[in-house]
C-alpha cells in the first residue's frame, strides 16, 4: 500500500464502479478493516472536499457517538438486522446514510440512486485509501486524487 507522500494517507488502490453498480474493496482494506465475516456494510458520507464515501461495520460504528446513524436505519444488535431496506438513503443532521450488501467476491453494489446522490456513474474510479478507523474511503475528487492520477503503480480493483 503506497503512501504517496510523506505523512500523506495510506493508499490501497483504484476501484471501479461497473455497469451493474458494482465495486471491489480491496483485499488489504477488506481484511484491515475485518469485513471477512460481515453480510452487510454502511455507508458514510465522505468529506466535502473529498466526495466519496467511506464503508463501515456495525461492529466500527458500534461506539455512542454511531448510536443515531445505527437507529436511524433501524439497526437491530441482537439479530444484525436492519427495518430499512439496503441502499435506501436515510437523512439524519444534513448527512445521508443507508446500509447495504456485501457480496462474497468482496463487492458491494450500490444503486442507481446511490450513485446520482454521490454524483458518480459506472466507469468512474474510486480512490481507496485508509480512512478513519471506522472503514475505506472511497475517494472522488480532490488534491489526493490528483496526486494518486501520478502513480502508475497504484493497484487497480476491477
Amino acid at each position: 500500500m503506497p503512501q504517496l507522500v510523506k505523512g500523506g494517507k495510506y493508499i490501497f488502490g483504484w476501484s471501479v464502479i461497473h455497469e451493474d453498480c458494482s465495486l471491489r474493496i480491496p483485499d488489504e482494506a477488506f481484511v484491515e478493516y475485518g469485513y471477512q465475516n460481515q453480510r452487510k456494510l454502511i455507508i458514510l458520507p465522505g468529506s466535502k472536499s473529498s466526495g466519496g464515501f467511506t464503508v463501515s461495520s456495525t461492529q466500527k460504528l458500534s461506539g455512542e457517538r454511531f448510536k443515531s446513524i445505527l437507529n436511524a436505519l433501524g439497526y437491530n444488535m441482537i439479530n444484525n438486522s436492519f427495518k430499512v431496506p439496503d441502499k435506501t438513503l436515510i437523512q439524519l443532521n444534513q448527512k445521508y446514510y443507508c446500509w447495504i450488501r456485501l457480496y462474497p467476491d468482496q463487492c458491494i453494489k450500490l444503486s442507481g440512486l446511490l450513485l446520482k446522490h454521490f454524483g458518480l456513474h459506472p466507469g468512474d474510479r474510486l480512490l481507496v485509501g485508509r480512512g478513519s478507523h471506522v472503514g475505506p474511503a472511497f475517494i472522488k475528487s480532490g488534491v489526493i486524487v490528483e496526486e494518486a492520477k501520478r502513480h502508475p503503480e497504484i493497484e487497480l480493483f476491477n
